[in-house]
Formats: structure tokens, sequence, C-alpha cells
């Protein structure tokens, strides 16, 4: 099996993938950037163990890291459990991607591995969106070549940010509200994250189009995404967590058998 290992500002990812690209199992653990290797190493071990799966299942691994000051630790970490050299996600790395960007190195490890994923799993030209800390929308056209996108605060970073700094103000609910006008504070608070993000994502899929100038066949959600904010969405969004954990395992195939020749 291949080990998939995303590391990003808040989480680390560790997904096992089978040879036909199904997510068999998952482990999230908490980005620590005063953690060492052995740290780290412990902590993948004890989370490997509760998996109840043995170390010598992998036979690849590979590493995409958004979070430098951690990258070499976690590195060192997953040879040390491994006993094996993981594949790096870097400039110059084969990825069978064509990144269109003015500095092709600028874009994030992590986006790349999603938009290879995007590439073989959906109907091109295809919109990403990524819900995490940051909320992206990456646009692949019909060769599946990455040609741009937009960058902009994630809904629960947004709405944290206000929350934390305004007495006056608490926590959304659970689920979106059952209407968009609120009657207190909280419904309306909870009405803007929900129906705002929601309107946020339809808004910028227009304007994605239109400048596109044409319709996306494919509009695929990832990251750490709220379903309820998916499913007050306007368009029909396709709900993938594993994307990024698949493409990097595409990458690694990709690599292991330009080794292999």
């Amino acid at each position: 099996m291949n080990l998939s290992v995303i590391l990003q500002n808040s989480q680390l990812k560790l997904g096992l993938i089978d040879e036909s690209l199904q997510l068999q199992h998952v482990m999230v653990l908490k980005t620590d950037r005063q953690a060492t290797a052995w740290d780290y190493a412990s902590r993948i071990h004890s989370a490997w163990l509760m998996q109840k799966q043995p170390l010598c299942v992998v036979d690849q691994i590979a590493l995409a890291s958004v979070v430098p000051e951690c990258t070499q630790r976690v590195y060192g970490a997953l040879k040390m459990l491994f006993e094996e050299e993981p594949l790096l996600v870097r400039p110059g790395i084969r990825t069978g991607l064509n990144i269109r960007l003015n500095n092709p190195a600028e874009l994030g490890a992590d986006l790349t591995c999603e938009a290879v994923g995007a590439k073989q799993r959906y109907a091109l030209p295809c919109l990403i969106i990524t819900m995490n800390n940051a909320m992206t929308f990456s646009v692949l056209d019909e060769k599946g070549d990455y040609r741009g996108g937009v960058l902009l605060p994630g809904s629960e970073t947004a709405m944290h940010a206000l929350v934390s700094t305004s007495d006056l103000l608490c926590d959304v609910e659970q689920h979106a509200p059952g209407k968009v006008i609120g009657t207190s504070t909280q419904s309306c608070l909870s009405s803007g994250y929900y129906y705002g993000s929601a309107a946020l994502i339809d808004g910028m899929i227009e304007r994605l189009e239109e400048e596109f100038g044409k319709p996306f066949a494919s509009y695929v959600v990832t990251g750490a995404y709220d379903q309820d904010i998916c499913a007050c969405c306007r368009h029909e969004l396709q709900e993938d967590r594993a994307l990024d954990m698949v493409g990097l395992a595409l990458i690694s195939q990709l690599n292991h058998h330009e080794e292999e020749l």
C-alpha cells in the first residue's frame, strides 16, 4: 500500500491508499511546531497501532508539506518508523501536472496533490474548492492543466476572528438555520456563516466561469469542509475528503515507476 502523508498548518494526515487508489485507513494528528522528529515518530506509531495495521503493509511513502519548519522533522519520523526514504513533493519532482502559473514553484504541495487527484478522478474542466484555514479555488482546464485560482480566509477562520474580537457575539449553531433572515444574534451569525459561505462559493463559481468562458464540468469540494455549507450551495458539489491523499499516491506511483525503468 501507499502511505500518503499531508502536513498542513493545523493537522497531519496519514492515509493508506491501496492499488486501486481507494483510501483504506486515515489517521489525523495535530501539527505541533515544537515537536521533534522523535515526538512525531512516537505519535504516528501510537496512531498506527490503534489502526491495527503492521508497518510492513506500506511499500511506498510520500510526503506533501505546507509547513516548512516541520517538514524535515516529519520526514525524519517517517524514515525512522518505516526505514525507507519518503518521496517529498517539491519543485522539480514529476507530478504529471502542467502548472500554468507565473511561478509554478509557488503552488503549494497540497494543492498540487489535489489537482493531480482531480485530474484523474473528475470530469474536466474542473473547479476544486478547498476549505481549510484558507479557502482556495483551483481551476483545471480541459487538458487538466492548472490555470490558477483564488485564495481567501476560510469560513471558520473568518468566523473565529469575528467572534474572538467581539464581546457580544457567540458561537454559531451546529447546523444551518432553517431560514436566512435571523431573529436573534446567534441565528443571524449562523445564517452568515452557513448561507454567507455558500453564497460566497456560488458567487465565486459564477465569476470564475464568466472569466474562464465556459461552465466547469465538475465542482469538487475537499479539505475540512462543513457539509451543511455544501448543502446550502446552489451548485452541485462533489465531496471528496481524500482527494489530496489520492493525488499524492498518484505522484508517488509516477515517480516509483520512473525509478524502475
